[in-house]
């Protein structure tokens, strides 16, 4: 599934993640430029997952932290996560994400 999801051609949208400790991180899935790519290992290698910049989420709910538009707000630094220390994966498709 990892493959599948990850793998697909002009997918956007937001990632939502618990991690194994209970905690919740997001980030935005979004293929383009190197500098702002978003990137999944695939098969065979371990499932590793680098977002291009992250959303704020509130930490103990995984709900979006808004801003004054009403969309997700986005913080302007990537995140990498090993998938053993993903618990939960929710994929929002958002077809701009301007």
């Amino acid at each position: 599934m990892w493959d599948f999801l990850f793998g697909r051609r002009g997918r956007a949208g937001y990632v939502r993640i618990k991690l194994r400790d209970g905690g919740w991180v997001a980030g935005v899935w979004a293929l383009g430029e190197e500098a702002t790519a978003s990137y999944a290992s695939s098969y065979p290698q371990s499932e590793d997952l680098y977002l291009a910049a992250q959303v704020t989420v509130d930490p103990t709910t995984g709900a979006f932290v808004l801003d004054h538009h009403g969309r997700p707000e986005i913080r302007p630094w990537g995140l990498l996560l090993t998938r053993d220390h993903i618990e939960q994966l929710e994929f929002q498709e958002a077809p701009t994400m301007a």
